[in-house]
């Protein structure tokens, strides 16, 4: 079984690893939906605590696998985390595929692939479901570019303001046109 790479309470974890364990064993039956879903956030808050200590997720990123793993558990329909059946991530993506967008249902894949291996890791579940869910696939839009009679345009403007620094943003601009580089690509490699 695979292990995390850094535990920061060993014994924490695995006293809450017999009480999770013990609570998913109950039969669906018995547990109200409201216990359901206490045993569901009861899981999610443990992930989201892995994300923020473990692996230094964002406070955006958190929230986001937060959002995406609520609207998996009201997709469960009162069945909790433990007990996803093998047909359920198959039958998210096209539930999710529906409803929003290939990437949007790409990205909330992910979140749920992450934490069913986070449940996999601690022993909360014996199988990954998500192991032969495949993620939607979508088409990726090509850059927006400058027409060669627009760049000239741009590179032949005459500002008189600092000249040092109309004559740095045409360098800039002739390198980024003369290279075929993107506009994010300059952004990113100057931090």
């Amino acid at each position: 079984m695979p292990t995390r790479k850094h535990r920061h309470d060993a014994n924490q974890f695995a006293a809450n690893r017999v009480a999770n364990v013990a609570d998913a064993t109950l039969p669906n039956f018995l547990s109200s939906p409201q216990q359901v879903l206490a045993v569901n956030d009861k899981l999610v808050e443990r992930f989201v605590e892995y994300l923020r200590v473990e692996k230094g997720r964002s406070l955006l990123t958190i929230e986001a696998y937060r959002q995406d793993l609520a609207q998996l558990s009201k997709f469960l329909s009162g069945r909790e985390f433990v007990r996803a059946r093998l047909q359920d991530p198959r039958e998210y993506v096209d539930h999710l595929l529906s409803t929003v967008t290939a990437r949007s249902a790409a990205r909330k894949m992910a979140a749920i692939r992450h934490f069913l291996k986070f449940l996999l890791i601690d022993g909360l579940i014996g199988t990954n479901p998500m192991l032969r869910a495949e993620s939607p696939k979508f088409g990726k839009s090509l850059p927006e570019f400058l027409a060669l009679s627009e760049m000239n345009a741009v590179l032949n403007l005459n500002t008189n303001e600092h000249e040092y620094l109309t004559r740095r943003n045409q360098a800039i601009l002739e390198l980024l046109f003369a290279s075929a580089l993107r506009n994010r690509t300059c952004q990113t490699s100057g931090s």
